[in-house]
């Protein structure tokens, strides 16, 4: 593959990690910490200055609850469950809660639904 290229796929593929860092809520250091890389690199990643080991990508992918493929490619293999943004964002932040604190989330949730509305 021409270097032209090479460089085009690695700027592509640091935009998308940094769009999904974005849509999910966090910093650059919070992900950083979060997948064993220095703020400065996760940045050069992002910018396309530096391309992603495999096992950043691995830890991306199970970060951010998405396929590798579609920090590659921007392919998914899942399926389209119709969820809004909103709602794909809080099933990203539930799966960031440990799982001993889960039950107690999901009886809020429930109560909250039953609530009126104003």
């Amino acid at each position: 593959m021409p270097k032209r290229r090479d460089a085009d796929l690695t700027r592509m593929i640091g935009a998308r990690i940094r769009a999904l860092r974005l849509e999910r809520g966090f910093t650059q250091e919070d992900l950083a910490e979060r997948i064993g890389l220095q703020p400065g690199s996760l940045s050069r990643v992002e910018t396309g200055a530096m391309g992603p080991s495999f096992v950043t990508l691995g830890e991306l992918s199970r970060i951010f609850g998405v396929p590798m493929s579609l920090i590659l490619d921007g392919v998914t293999t899942q399926p389209d469950l119709g969820l809004s943004d909103e709602e794909l964002k809080l099933v990203h932040l539930f799966r960031e809660v440990p799982t001993e604190y889960r039950p107690q989330l999901t009886e809020l949730v429930k109560v909250a639904a039953r609530l009126p509305t104003r």
